[in-house]
């Protein structure tokens, strides 16, 4: 982003030049300093060089700049999009990987078990074996809840008056979304009236979504499971035709790619011999936006904040207090009545 910055200030900086060089300084009458002759001419059979000052001839080359500068910003754009979707593959690509190696584990697990009933002296040793394969699968696949090929994002967008307003990114421009995604959004609402919001709507290319249904007072959430293609990227916008002003959406993208692993990891945990123990040490969020917090205090300090269905590895207890481990790592305290059992 910061190519795109250099570009759009040298753009802004002979777009100046071109302006100052076109409007300022002497006039054409007074001018003296000449590319083709020593004077201005009006002569209309002198050739129609010899009639531009040289501050024109640099207002000229300026404004040539400006136009290449332009065309190679967009070819830049294109570039970079094309890298983000092989970027795309590449994690893709790691993360079939990592099933391939969760595959293989299970399979471990099958042939342990069949050797155990054929071992019933050593069967306490197998089953140990057998255990810790387990394990290390529900591990890696509870690391790969959170190892998504797009990160999720969250934007503050305020309805402003304006027709269509983009929705910023934490890590572009402009938010991009997938057929697949999650898009949860919470605001509170005063004397406005549902017919109205109704006609505030997501629009992702030539798709729209309305944001809200229903009457409205108050706070309000919703959460948008977007349908559409699971590959191809398009720019959110929010469409606002009646020009509703004083609205706050605060706004959560969950992307496609972590509900796909989570549902690979909820499977191994329901099917794991082992799944009573499995569901103590594993669980699942059941707030739309929890916070994670550095010490068991409403106060403390905020370490991270996890959707909706969100899988944890529960550390220890503390009264209304639950410390946990989420897949990236991080360590902290929840709320422990929005933690459950995963079922």
């Amino acid at each position: 982003m910061n190519i795109l910055l250099l570009i759009d200030s040298a753009i802004a900086f002979f777009g100046l030049c071109a302006f100052l060089l076109a409007f300022s300084g002497t006039t054409i009458g007074e001018s003296t300093l000449l590319f083709g002759g020593d004077r201005w001419t009006t002569d209309e059979g002198a050739p129609f060089f010899k009639r531009i000052t040289a501050r024109g001839w640099f207002s000229i080359l300026c404004l040539l700049a400006v136009i290449g500068l332009v065309v190679g910003k967009q070819a830049l754009k294109e570039q970079m999009d094309l890298d983000e979707v092989a970027t795309r593959i590449k994690v893709e690509g790691e993360n079939t990987i990592l099933r391939e190696q969760i595959t293989k584990h299970i399979e471990n697990i099958l042939v342990l078990q069949k050797e155990s009933g054929r071992a019933n002296q050593t069967l306490s040793g197998i089953n140990e074996e057998i255990e810790a394969h387990h394990l290390l699968a529900m591990q890696a696949a509870f690391m790969l809840t959170f190892k998504p090929s797009r990160d999720k994002d969250e934007a503050i967008v305020q309805i402003d008056g304006r027709d269509t307003i983009p929705i910023p990114s934490r890590f572009r421009d402009q938010m991009v979304l997938v057929g697949g995604d999650q898009f949860y959004f919470a605001t509170f609402i005063e004397n406005a009236s549902a017919l109205d919001l109704q006609m505030l709507q997501l629009e992702l290319g030539d798709k729209r979504y309305p944001l809200f249904e229903g009457p409205v007072q108050g706070f309000f959430e919703r959460t948008l499971r977007l349908p559409g293609n699971p590959i191809l990227a398009v720019p959110a916008v929010i469409s606002n035709p009646l020009g509703l002003r004083n609205i706050w959406l605060k706004i959560f993208v969950r992307p496609k790619d972590v509900i796909q692993e989570d549902e690979v990891f909820k499977s191994l945990i329901l099917e794991s011999p082992f799944s009573k123990e499995a569901k103590k040490k594993y669980k699942i969020t059941t707030a739309d936006m929890l916070n994670v917090r550095s010490m068991p205090s409403p106060s403390a300090v905020l370490v991270s904040r996890l959707p909706r269905g969100s899988f944890v590895q529960k550390i220890q207890e503390n009264n209304a207090w639950l410390e946990v481990k989420t897949a990236e790592g991080k360590q902290g305290w929840v709320t422990r009545r929005f933690v459950s059992e995963i079922e």
